[in-house]
């Protein structure tokens, strides 16, 4: 995991910079270099990190459990329940719009993918477990 220096940026400084980091994020966006950008920027390690906390923010939003997510994102389970209980409190409310608006299919469909090969629910909760599939034709338990 990607760690910060011990020294501590000035407070005026550190917000200085992350406003130019969104501005920057911002006309990349709006000239279609966005992924040109982000290739340049972030190491491989960081474009993973960040696609896989998306992910899971996406799945909890979804309704998945969090032990499926932990398992199939290789993420640890302490992770994922903080993650879930900042969703509790709104503080993903945003990604969790911008996704719903353009990209919504692609993300429905990656998490289609991944939820495709979970191994087939029991015990005592097994009815609710197949609310988490949007579509029903892909998803083996509803069949």
């Amino acid at each position: 995991m990607p760690h910060i220096s011990k020294k501590k940026l000035e407070p005026d400084l550190l917000e200085g910079l992350l406003s130019q980091l969104i501005g920057v994020f911002k006309v990349a966006s709006k000239q279609n270099t966005l992924s040109v950008f982000t290739e340049e920027l972030f190491t491989s390690t960081e474009k993973i990190m960040f696609a896989k906390r998306l992910a899971a923010i996406l799945m909890l939003n979804r309704g998945v459990p969090q032990h499926v997510i932990s398992e199939k994102l290789k993420m640890s389970s302490s992770t994922i329940s903080k993650l879930s209980l900042e969703i509790e409190v709104g503080k993903y409310n945003s990604i969790v719009s911008v996704t719903k608006s353009r990209s919504e299919k692609i993300i429905n469909a990656v998490l289609d993918e991944i939820l495709e090969f979970l191994p087939r629910p029991f015990g005592r909760y097994r009815r609710r477990f197949p609310s988490i599939y949007k579509d029903s034709s892909k998803n083996p338990y509803l069949k």
